[in-house]
């Protein structure tokens, strides 16, 4: 475990004693019905007379509410209820839902280490936030076919699977009674692998066309060593609507957003910049949306430097391509949040992903009787330092430390042994190509025994010229990277802002205007 950054003696112990246990057998998933009790600020009873329409519009989402009651009437007192509590277990992870509370994720969990993958909630705690009113933090909220979806707060079904594979599935869905659009979510822990799994079905049973969009509402634990890690090829990031663009991660001036707001636009239109949007504890002005634009990969990623753990999610990149963080922000201001939707669990953001649709609110037509699906993969990760690649198989992470250092980790979400870690540099010989500087042999790994050293590398050499691979027992690469050239935020091109829609008797045809 050389070369891991900032992990305490007490966690590389928890790492040890968990991974010797992990090399044994992967063993059986267990899935139960439960009861959890949580101190509850509950809502004022539903309204009996449902709206049609509220007036509220938000993310393109029109208030039409009917025939679901409106749940805006919030009260003060605290109360202890009990939810039921879904929950899925393997031999590293412990997911667990609450299905009357729209299947929000309540808790998922890294066995060894305690680390929560996603913001844990220990109060239920609603604001007025949701399309019907009442709409609770942490977790992860499905989210289709509007973000903050009307039935967010209210009872969803359920139901229990057991695979032929040994995983085992928890399906929560609903037919959103407006538009009759079906949606169902299969997540699953797996026997052999530290993952969890989501399957996503949505179903237009209809005779006719529906604009639809999907984003998955992840929220995490943050602070002053929260860090949001896009992949590093991702350059351009940009804001709802597409209506403002930035560099990333290095993104506005800092000396231009310390300016009073009477005299700056609410973002500063500007590339030349030195602040790193990459990091929660810089927003100190005002709360944020950056989207992620890098279509050639498939992975997003935050991880907290201090704990030395992260959360990362990895998908296909053809279908999920939206990427996305949101924060409130580190002041004053964005604080009160801290106050309105929990006790006690602090600050948080959200690494929200979208399929069909890399922006909010983009959204896409779903044909008659058409139906649609997607896999998404989340999984904690630990003890590398960083995320600069992941796929299913675990993350990897090349960082140079020093002039003559370069740390290199990787997290795997199996068991696997006698694996090889290489570190090569390209040589400019064509008849051998690539000169390995560093190997090791025999590397046992897990999901709880990540492998991270420092390896020495010639000063004068580029980073693009290094790669760093893991290779299992029979020789097959199951992890690697190269990184990247890094880019100045003034070379960095930026597209043009996207126009708004002009009025109809301006287009030349109907076709144009439509």
């Amino acid at each position: 475990m050389k070369g891991v950054i900032g992990m305490n003696m007490k966690s590389l112990m928890l790492l040890s004693a968990a991974g010797c246990a992990a090399l044994a057998f992967a063993g059986e998933v267990t899935i139960a019905e439960k009861t959890v009790t949580l101190p509850t600020y509950a809502p004022g009873g539903y309204d009996k007379t449902p709206l049609f329409y509220t007036g509220r519009v938000y993310q393109g989402a029109q208030g039409r509410v009917y025939p679901y009651p409106m749940q805006d009437v919030l009260h003060d007192g605290k109360i202890d209820e009990t939810y039921k509590y879904l929950t899925l277990e393997n031999d590293w992870l412990q997911m667990g839902l609450l299905p009357e509370h729209g299947g929000h994720l309540l808790n998922f969990t890294d066995k060894a280490t305690g680390f929560e993958a996603f913001y844990r909630q220990h109060v239920i705690k609603p604001a007025l936030i949701g399309m019907l009113g009442a709409w609770i933090s942490g977790g992860v909220e499905w989210n289709f076919p509007h973000h903050h979806r009307a039935t967010t707060a209210m009872p969803i079904d359920w139901r229990f699977v057991e695979n032929k594979d040994g995983s085992k599935t928890i399906w929560i869905g609903e037919t959103e009674l407006r538009r009759r659009l079906k949606w169902t979510v299969g997540l699953s822990l797996l026997p052999d692998r530290a993952v969890l799994k989501a399957e996503n079905v949505f179903m237009n049973r209809q005779p006719w066309i529906e604009s639809m969009i999907y984003w998955a509402n992840v929220s995490v634990h943050c602070g002053d060593d929260y860090q949001i890690l896009f992949p590093p090829s991702m350059h351009v990031g940009f804001d709802h609507h597409k209506n403002y663009w930035t560099s990333f991660p290095i993104g506005p001036r800092k000396e231009e957003l310390e300016l009073l707001p009477s005299q700056r636009s609410k973002y500063a239109n500007d590339i030349s910049g030195s602040m790193d949007l990459s990091w929660w504890r810089n927003f100190t002005i005002e709360s944020r949306s950056i989207f992620g634009m890098d279509p050639d990969n498939a992975f997003m990623a935050g991880y907290d430097h201090k704990k030395q753990c992260g959360t990362v999610h990895v998908s296909n990149r053809h279908i999920t391509v939206g990427k996305k963080f949101f924060l409130w922000g580190n002041f004053p201001e964005a604080h009160v949040w801290d106050t309105v939707l929990t006790d006690s669990d602090g600050p948080y953001l959200e690494l929200m992903v979208g399929c069909w649709s890399d922006n909010q609110p983009d959204y896409s037509w779903i044909a008659p009787y058409e139906t649609r699906k997607v896999e998404q993969f989340w999984f904690p990760v630990k003890g590398i330092g960083g995320v600069k690649n992941v796929t299913i198989d675990g993350a990897v992470n090349v960082d140079r430390r020093g002039p003559e250092e370069m740390l290199v980790g990787f997290h795997s979400t199996r068991v696997l042994k006698d694996c090889t870690v290489r570190v090569s540099r390209s040589s400019g010989d064509s008849r051998n190509p690539r000169e390995v500087i560093f190997s090791e042999g025999g590397v046992a790994i897990d999901p709880n025994t990540p492998w991270c050293k420092t390896v020495k590398v010639a000063a004068d050499a580029k980073d693009q010229e290094f790669t760093a691979e893991i290779a299992d027992a029979s020789g097959k690469v199951f992890l690697s990277y190269t990184p990247v050239p890094e880019v100045k935020p003034e070379d960095v091109k930026l597209p043009p802002k996207v126009a708004n829609p002009k009025p109809p008797t301006e287009y030349e045809s109907a076709e144009l205007a439509y």
